[in-house]
């Protein structure tokens, strides 16, 4: 497979945005005031639901862009907004749909996933769970450490009927409490640095891969991955296949593989330190 460089897609033009209000707003010119970057409630034309308030122009510039990566809105309900993409629908809340702008579908189906088990760590709001039922997968193993999360999860796994297991834990090299840092809860970047502590419960990553029956691994998880590097081999085989994003350089994942007897290939690039790589355990 060819290396992608991803790139985000970037604000289009004033006439897109008016273009976009017209059709799914009941009062389209609710821009005006979004514009100026106030806060502003506004009902999308088929919902009754009374509307979700846009904080701002970058918060509707994510509603908006959602529609040129081929997702429609169809509806909205206590603050959450319904989209769908062909055969799949994701739920979230607003700064939730940011991860439906990333081209998962090019980065993750790397494998055949038809009637295989997936563990997929850092399961966020359930959208690459699905990814992964559509394209076959007989389940998926969901860990997520964010508390509110859970409920969007199984919201979408529900809507997509994907036959699953959901735990609200971190994955790390220990069990036990650990604490990340973070700058917004909710965000795609959780875990990655910030000012804010969040603690919550892991369970070490070697008993993750010991205890389930798993074809396919997923790891996006910002900076959990790392602690595959305290993995012995003989357990690390254990899970044949791999598809993981790294957030801080990959040449130490990428030995630690190779040292385990796996053919390690890079995958995507989105700068020198992030990135996502496959590996196959050599038989």
């Amino acid at each position: 497979m060819k290396e992608i460089t991803y790139t985000p897609l970037k604000t289009t033009p004033l006439f897109d945005s008016i273009r976009f209000s017209f059709k799914y707003l009941k009062n389209p010119w609710a821009i005006v005031p979004i514009f100026l970057n106030r806060s502003v409630k506004v009902d999308i034309k088929w919902s009754n639901d009374g509307g979700i308030v846009v904080h701002g122009k970058t918060e509707f510039w994510k509603l908006r862009n959602l529609t040129h990566r081929g997702w429609e809105i169809i509806d909205t309900r206590n603050g959450i907004v319904y989209t769908r993409k062909k055969d799949i629908f994701i739920a979230g809340y607003l700064h939730h749909l940011s991860v439906l702008m990333e081209p998962l579908e090019s980065y993750y189906k790397v494998f055949d996933f038809r009637d295989k088990i997936v563990l997929d760590v850092g399961g966020y709001i359930g959208y690459s769970a699905v990814l992964f039922s559509k394209w076959g997968a007989k389940k998926v193993i969901i860990y997520e450490a964010q508390r509110k999360n859970i409920p969007v999860i199984r919201r979408n796994l529900e809507l997509n009927k994907v036959n699953n297991e959901v735990y609200n834990l971190a994955v790390a090299d220990r069990d036990g409490e650990i604490e990340l840092a973070y700058e917004k809860l909710g965000s795609t970047d959780f875990g990655l640095g910030g000012n804010r502590k969040y603690r919550v419960k892991a369970v070490s990553v070697a008993k993750v891969l010991s205890q389930h029956s798993i074809d396919i691994a997923k790891f996006d998880c910002e900076g959990c991955e790392y602690s595959l590097l305290s993995v012995p081999c003989k357990i690390l085989r254990k899970v044949p296949r791999y598809v993981i994003e790294y957030h801080h350089g990959f040449e130490r994942l990428k030995n630690k593989f190779e040292d385990c007897g796996f053919s390690v290939k890079k995958l995507w690039r989105i700068n020198s330190q992030v990135g996502g790589f496959e590996a196959e355990v050599n038989r």
